[in-house]
């Protein structure tokens, strides 16, 4: 598969590199590269009820961030319908193409063993170019 890096802005727009999985099915722990030397780690928990959570490292600390559930559907309804009404998306279609990447390669079976790079994805090959 022909590298299509210079076109994948969408990725490149969240730095994001490449992704690996490990873990079971009911238990799978995603790791993305990032550029400048970050890294995130998704962790879900599909058998049991886990609160959402981020946990932000920086050099100087670590910071638990919960995220509360109180409104997050209602806000989440609340924006799909706002869409429907004006047609005007409220998340840049880069971001939502960047999430799509990582998970498309998430779920590539090549990523069960190693990192699977971004722009070499199937979601990359079939999104094509994407204008800034």
């Amino acid at each position: 598969m022909a590298s299509t890096r210079s076109n994948w802005s969408s990725v490149a727009y969240a730095g994001a590199l490449a992704v690996t999985t490990v873990g079971d099915e009911r238990h799978p722990v995603i790791v993305i590269r990032f550029t400048h030397g970050r890294t995130a780690t998704i962790d879900f928990n599909n058998g049991e009820h886990v609160d959402y959570a981020a946990a932000i490292t920086t050099a100087s600390k670590t910071r638990h961030i919960p995220v509360g559930l109180d409104s997050l559907f209602v806000d989440t309804a609340s924006a799909i319908l706002g869409f429907l009404d004006s047609g005007v998306p409220t998340i840049d279609r880069k971001q939502s193409l960047a999430v799509r990447a990582i998970l498309d390669a998430a779920a590539d079976p090549r990523a069960r063993s190693g990192f699977v790079r971004l722009d070499q994805s199937v979601a990359a090959e079939l999104a094509g170019p994407v204008t800034a």
